[in-house]
């Protein structure tokens, strides 16, 4: 969920947000951003979409040799 006062582009916000045991770099954030694998509000996202305090945002995060990685 997004915290209160949310950055104004969802990049930054995920960014600031995602727990940091999650081990996820900017640079990774950018390119599940980019392979659709970012929702909020359970709609794919983009970068530079808007995103409002108390959005639900899903990160899916894909595992080596599952098939949706390959």
């Amino acid at each position: 969920m997004i915290a209160v006062d949310p950055p104004a582009r969802l990049d930054k916000a995920i960014a600031r947000d995602v727990p940091a045991e999650a081990h996820l770099s900017r640079s990774r954030m950018a390119r599940l951003l980019e392979e659709g694998r970012v929702t909020v509000d359970g709609r794919v996202a983009a970068a530079r979409d808007r995103v409002d305090w108390g959005a639900q945002v899903e990160v899916r995060v894909p595992v080596a040799g599952d098939p949706e990685t390959r």
